[in-house]
């Protein structure tokens, strides 16, 4: 928030670097430090590495959590955002959609991770040409 990214960028490459020597490549401790460093690279304008730090993550949180998780759906939400931020809104559709579904299981209604999902998955159907936009 205080757009002290290089410094945010260290701190969470050591973590995630803890986390991997410490713990394991797939533990679920590698997913949440790689979701910062995502977050990190995209207010950074690195596009590209936020995609696959968010890709790893969401890979991670599936095979850790399972399709209908939390974790899923929130890594799946960033990684869907990035995508159309990238200006893929049929790759980003296909990711959003089902996060969206899965947090409006999850969370109350209002929650802004939720409204977020539902935004950014209408609007990446309504880019992506999909007539259920």
């Amino acid at each position: 928030g205080q757009q002290r990214l290089d410094d945010a960028r260290g701190l969470a490459l050591r973590s995630h670097d803890l986390y991997v020597g410490s713990l394991g490549e797939g533990h679920e401790a590698v997913s949440a430090a790689e979701m910062t460093l995502g977050r990190v690279a995209r207010s950074a304008g690195d596009l590209p590495e936020a995609e696959a730090r968010f890709r790893s993550a969401h890979r991670r949180d599936l095979d850790n959590h399972g399709a209908g998780s939390l974790q899923a759906a929130l890594s799946g939400l960033e990684l869907g955002e990035t995508l159309l931020r990238r200006d893929q809104p049929g790759q980003a559709a296909e990711l959003l959609e089902p996060s969206a579904r899965t947090l409006g299981e999850l969370l109350p209604i209002g929650h802004p991770d939720l409204r977020r999902a539902e935004a950014l998955s209408a609007e990446a159907a309504r880019r992506a040409g999909r007539s259920d936009a």
